[in-house]
């Protein structure tokens, strides 16, 4: 095999020698030494004559020289060694080819990672990828480049929008696109929103307008409110717009039922620190709505009737509150959440501990039904006393007969034990060792996770841990 090999190659090169001796001068203009010698696409020969040799037997030194696209090419010496050796156009492994900075026509004409621009100039390409994760906006990478995709609405044909994927879909650009139908464009669909819909319609989750369902869907005017029976606006209620036995609540617009009818609106002294009287929870207040208090220093009314501004804003997060105020209630840092919390003596009032009101020093504290004893307490009237629990009347208003007791209680708070446990030794007593507390109406405070026990039927309320 191995001297098979050798005279096969030696009848190649004979064959170029017997090539050269046909020419009256060898192709190249004389005879050379090396490759170097020869005009491109020829080569040296045994007979150290350039002759023109296939490709198919080019050694590693040579390369396949194409004088025209046309051509099928022959052996040669590299065309160059570099980009300055070509007339325009790059140097690729010993051939000069079209593009680099010279002229193009399309991008395939350029080097990888450079594209050709509307100069005919191939320039480099940064939008160049080689998978679809290069591409960005939606776009998909063809050939190299990427293609497709959108950074807005420009970007797309007018029944199409730029998604958040950043693909063109089909749907609305703006809401004149949906005039027709009363809605408007909404993340490329047509949908209602809650003052596109007519009179007497809500927007509904499917994007229509509809039938409302509840009073979340119902937008109505500043001077009415929502009816939670048939959904339809009405007139906010006034003092004398409700029934006889309910009461305006002048917060919600709405007439409640309330345990004090018939009570003096005006019994409260406009001088003192609770000059408003809630006729929902019967007792003199200093507000009944926010509105009442200096909003723009951030003051709300609580539901005991005060103004309070939140010093510390929370999002009930770990850490979110902390040293003197503990406890996120509803979005605000506060001190307490219960006497618990506080020192002997003193109840937890808003979030801050404090000494218990005293009637005597301010008569508005007392509810409606209750009086202000000797001690500064407000006590039921005719609270302690016998009463029947089948009979609904056997307690002064708003006091209620305690079916365990078969006492007349005071559901407002006051020298009685109200919302508590019964009374031993002189203290309002409550379930798991909790801490009776009060602003107004004595409760039970509780631990929804260690010490959820309640009286009288009440639940632990988690958060506020209290018994209602």
């Amino acid at each position: 095999m191995h001297f098979r090999r050798i005279f096969l190659v030696s009848l190649f090169f004979a064959s170029l020698g017997l090539a050269a001796c046909g020419s009256d001068a060898p192709e190249g203009g004389g005879s050379c030494s090396t490759d170097n010698d020869c005009q491109l696409g020829t080569v040296c020969s045994a007979s150290n004559a350039c002759v023109s040799a296939s490709c198919d037997f080019c050694t590693v030194s040579q390369v396949c020289y194409k004088a025209s696209p046309s051509d099928e090419g022959s052996c040669s010496k590299p065309e160059c060694s570099g980009d300055s050796d070509c007339a325009k156009g790059f140097c690729n492994k010993g051939l000069c080819e079209a593009g680099g900075s010279g002229d193009c026509t399309k991008n395939e004409d350029c080097k990888k990672g450079e594209k050709c621009d509307i100069t005919d100039k191939c320039v480099p390409d940064t939008k160049a990828c080689t998978t679809d994760m290069d591409c960005s906006n939606g776009k998909t990478c063809v050939e190299d480049q990427c293609v497709g995709g959108c950074e807005d609405n420009t970007d797309c044909a007018d029944t199409e929008y730029c998604a958040a994927s950043g693909s063109c879909e089909t749907g609305c650009q703006d809401n004149a696109s949906c005039e027709a139908m009363g809605h408007v464009c909404t993340e490329g669909k047509c949908a209602c929103d809650a003052t596109s819909c007519p009179e007497g319609k809500a927007c509904l989750a499917t994007g229509n307008c509809g039938d409302p369902t509840n009073c979340d869907q119902v937008v109505c005017p500043d001077d009415q409110v929502c009816n939670s029976v048939d959904f339809s606006c009405i007139p906010k209620c006034s003092a004398d717009s409700c029934n006889a036995n309910e009461a305006c609540n002048v917060a919600t617009g709405i007439c409640e039922i309330t345990n004090c009818p018939g009570e003096d609106p005006t019994q409260c002294d406009p001088n003192s620190a609770r000059p408003a009287w809630d006729p929902i929870k019967c007792f003199c207040a200093e507000c009944l709505q926010d509105s009442e208090c200096n909003m723009a220093a951030g003051e709300v009314c609580t539901n005991g009737g005060k103004c309070f501004a939140c010093e510390k804003a929370c999002d009930g997060s770990a850490g979110s509150c902390g040293g003197a105020t503990p406890y996120c209630i509803s979005e605000c840092c506060v001190s307490c959440v219960s006497a618990n919390d506080c020192m002997g003596g003193e109840l937890c009032i808003d979030g801050a501990c404090s000494p218990p009101p005293n009637c005597m020093a301010d008569p508005t504290v007392c509810p409606a039904g209750t009086s202000c004893d000797a001690n500064g307490q407000c006590t039921t009237v005719g609270g302690g006393s016998q009463c029947d629990p089948n009979d609904p009347m056997s307690c002064p208003a708003p006091g209620f007969c305690d079916p365990q007791s078969g006492t007349c209680e005071n559901p407002f708070g006051g020298g009685d034990c109200g919302l508590c446990g019964p009374m031993v030794n002189n203290v309002c007593s409550c379930p798991g060792g909790n801490t009776c507390s009060t602003d107004l109406i004595p409760i039970c405070g509780c631990d929804f996770l260690a010490s959820p026990e309640c009286p009288n039927g009440a639940s632990c309320v988690p958060i506020l841990n209290i018994c209602l």
